[in-house]
């Protein structure tokens, strides 16, 4: 788990993120709870950080992910595709998570890799796809939205970790471990989710 961490260059994707304006998050077409959590959890941070962030979606996500904070401001491709392209178009970079090629959003994947914005991946699914200009791709994790998690607090950003963000990387993570069953077999996991915004405090050290 440390190599993971320390392995990622998480000073260069800062870098790329600080050259950009206009953010579009997105992720796979079907959305399940680490999906739209990630995606909600990224959304809040960076517009917390005052970038231009919008999530895009391929399809609707589940009725029950409706409550999560954020969701509403979601936008669907196959519902209002022309808005949802003009987004792209004018956006200075894609984050794409919870999925390792752009063709899992079926024609919303065909769309960004035509438009040219650069993309950034993050994401816990093997064999990632080479079309991303930069990676945090590790598939010995929880979820996506652990992922998340790690990429906010490693950037130096902790106090943006509110409840509300808690609440999507909660959701994201209970869903992919299928409620704490399977796929969480180390610590911090659990510390994440029981102590939400406030176990960034527990990152510095080894658990």
């Amino acid at each position: 788990m440390e190599d993971y961490l320390e392995n990622t260059d998480f000073h260069k994707i800062q870098e790329v993120l600080d050259r950009s304006g206009k953010i579009i998050i997105t992720t796979h077409t079907n959305p399940d709870g680490d999906a739209i959590g990630a995606s909600l959890a990224m959304y809040r941070y960076l517009n917390k950080r005052g970038f231009c962030a919008r999530v895009i979606i391929p399809d609707l996500y589940p009725e029950f992910l409706a409550w999560l904070p954020g969701s509403r401001e979601i936008m669907i491709f196959d519902q209002d595709t022309d808005a949802c392209k003009a987004m792209i178009r004018e956006s200075d970079l894609i984050i794409c998570v919870d999925f390792n090629n752009l063709s899992r959003l079926n024609e919303l994947g065909g769309f960004i890799r035509s438009s040219g914005t650069a993309k950034i991946l993050i994401d816990h699914h093997l064999y990632p796809s080479g079309e991303f200009i930069l990676k945090i791709s590790f598939s010995k994790i929880s979820s996506t939205s652990e992922m998340i998690f790690d990429f906010i607090s490693k950037s130096g950003y902790k106090h943006l970790l509110d409840k509300e963000t808690a609440e999507c990387l909660y959701t994201g993570i209970a869903t992919d471990t299928g409620s704490f069953s399977y796929a969480c077999n180390y610590v911090k996991t659990y510390l994440i989710t029981a102590g939400g915004s406030q176990t960034v405090q527990l990152q510095g050290g080894r658990h």
